[in-house]
């Protein structure tokens, strides 16, 4: 009984760098020694946003190539964050490694890109960014909680509509 005990927990030990609570607690852990003992503090309300990356990240391309003033955040001020193309990345990378990379074929491919820039553009006017908003809101900002509110309802409704256009 001890030894099956002992067993069970030598491989929880040995399999929990597989569990996505272990990757939370390695990132947690990561941002307080980044912040504390390395003293980075990105601006307020600055998470890992692929919405707010990508706009630096084409902001600061373009102010280095064309000498342009667009604004860029204070981290993306010397060299872009590349987190947008990381996350891309790494998921490729993630499931290429797990054989779940599937390339789909969609139909009407300019409405698909219609649709994204509509996505894209919309999160940069309304505050999209989920974790921004949460931080905003937690500040207290009341228009952030009604952004936020019209991203649940946009959530809502949209997975309604998928759901509606998938079981045809």
């Amino acid at each position: 009984m001890k030894s099956q005990f002992f067993r069970e927990c030598k491989a929880f030990v040995l399999n929990i760098n597989n569990l996505p609570i272990f990757f939370g607690i390695t990132l947690a852990i990561s941002a307080i020694f980044a912040e504390v003992v390395l003293k980075f503090s990105p601006p307020y309300s600055y998470g890992v946003c692929l919405i707010c990356h990508t706009m630096d990240t084409i902001n600061w391309i373009i102010n280095k190539l064309f000498n342009t003033e667009f604004y860029v955040q204070a981290p993306s001020r010397y060299l872009p964050l590349l987190t947008s193309f990381s996350i891309i990345a790494g998921a490729i990378i993630a499931s290429k490694i797990n054989k779940e990379f599937k390339i789909k074929v969609v139909s009407n491919i300019f409405l698909q890109f219609i649709f994204g820039f509509s996505v894209m553009s919309f999160a940069l006017f309304a505050m999209g960014c989920p974790i921004r908003l949460t931080l905003l809101v937690t500040y207290g900002d009341g228009m952030a909680l009604f952004s936020f509110i019209g991203l649940l309802l946009g959530i809502i409704t949209g997975s309604i509509i998928l759901k509606k256009w998938n079981s045809k």
